[in-house]
């Protein structure tokens, strides 16, 4: 959709944003102390920076940790994505959310399009990104299968071939969307 012109909203980028604010990296400290931090043995530095590679084996390898983080981060994307929808003056706003179905947030959109590959390729593709076969597992564990999840997108397109495959059905949705129905949505916040 990019490639069409469209601008895209990252839920992830917006999670990633605040790792950086300070109440988070407070309470990320408290619970699992300097280690989730980027040189924690530095006396010299004003700042702490979370070291994501470090958090993100920590949670994911226990659900206990997972449901807090996004306990803290959760209501802050939520409040950055409903600002961005008050904000805008674009007719579309296309938002990219890879938990959309784990927190049940179908209500604040109008359509939903589902893109998913088999686990195996999806595990392939995680792995090609630097993570290892382990982390991997633990990350697309943590999600909702794609068979729970397509009977209640409105749209679903596979992702099991190549880019140009990809291509071909984004322009196919680009070509519908002037059609897409409107709904009374739920706001995110």
């Amino acid at each position: 959709m990019e490639s069409l012109g469209y601008t895209i909203h990252y839920a992830d980028m917006l999670a990633n944003k605040h790792l950086e604010d300070t109440c988070v990296v407070r309470e990320l400290i408290a619970k699992y102390g300097k280690q989730v931090l980027n040189n924690p043995n530095d006396p010299a530095r004003n700042e702490h920076s979370i070291n994501r590679a470090k958090l993100a084996e920590l949670v994911f390898a226990d659900n206990e940790a997972l449901t807090h983080l996004n306990s803290l981060l959760h209501p802050l994307v939520l409040k950055d994505m409903q600002a961005l929808v008050d904000r805008s003056a674009d007719p579309l706003i296309i938002f990219e959310v890879p938990l959309l179905f784990e927190v049940n947030l179908q209500p604040s959109f109008d359509f939903i399009v589902l893109i998913s590959a088999s686990p195996e390729l999806r595990l392939q593709r995680i792995i090609k990104r630097g993570l290892s076969p382990i982390d991997a597992s633990q990350r697309i564990d943590k999600q909702m299968p794609d068979s729970l999840k397509a009977p209640i997108a409105d749209m679903h397109i596979d992702n099991n071939g190549e880019i140009a495959h990809l291509q071909q059905a984004a322009d196919m949705f680009d070509h519908r969307l002037t059609s897409l129905p409107y709904k009374t949505l739920r706001p995110f916040c």
